[in-house]
């Protein structure tokens, strides 16, 4: 799965249940989510349940986030993940696992800049326009990890220092690797005249074109 690619410590995990509701000026998704890590020893394998809220929020929405004062900068469209640690029928504590638990939360915002005329968007008549922005994004992450059992404090501390750096590293290396083979589909899409007439922007080719499970998952 694509959290793997981004964080080896997982060895696996499954959704165990889905809601999904959404408006015309948010998008919203949840998730309940099972996760099982690799044991460091000297300790066991830790496990976790999750639920994951994903959010979506458009500029003027009727969400409490539109405002984005707590959170971002940005006037643009900004997406939230969400991570609460839960519990569900369908993920008992299993044994020679420890039950952790997990939350924290990923913010994901536009950088705003002067258009870029070295910046361009792909269209199918081989049109270049010029983009309003530079393609970044400021990425936040905050986690409060409670691996639970007998985890000396020494052991989690150093842990704590370093995964983080791994981990943020790992993500970016990831969502480069697919902005990059999702312009190359677009690319490849107006050469070969589909789409004709269509504007394929860059986060609509990552929807298209990307890996279909999202970094979220």
């Amino acid at each position: 799965s694509t959290i793997t690619r981004f964080n080896p410590t997982v060895v696996g995990g499954r959704d165990v249940e889905w809601v999904h509701t959404s408006s015309s000026s948010e998008q919203i998704y949840e998730r309940v989510t099972y996760i099982e890590t690799k044991p460091v020893w000297p300790l066991k394998a830790r496990d976790f349940v999750c639920r994951v809220r994903y959010e979506k929020v458009l500029p003027n929405s009727s969400s409490s986030l539109s405002s984005k004062s707590s959170f971002c900068s940005s006037s643009s469209p900004f997406e939230l993940i969400v991570n609460s640690a839960t519990t569900h029928p369908n993920a008992p504590p299993l044994r020679g696992l420890v039950r952790g638990r997990l939350r924290g939360l990923h913010l994901m915002e536009p950088v705003e800049a002067p258009g870029n005329p070295n910046s361009r968007v792909a269209t199918t008549d081989d049109k270049v326009g010029q983009q309003p922005a530079a393609v970044r994004c400021l990425y936040t992450c905050i986690h409060e990890i409670d691996p639970a059992g007998l985890a000396p404090r020494r052991l989690v501390n150093w842990f704590a220092v370093r995964r983080p750096r791994q981990y943020c590293a790992l993500v970016k290396a990831l969502a480069e690797a697919i902005y990059a083979d999702a312009m190359a589909a677009v690319a490849d899409t107006r050469n070969a005249g589909q789409d004709e007439g269509r504007v394929l922007d860059p986060e609509a080719a990552v929807a298209r074109y990307g890996p279909t499970a999202s970094l979220g998952r």
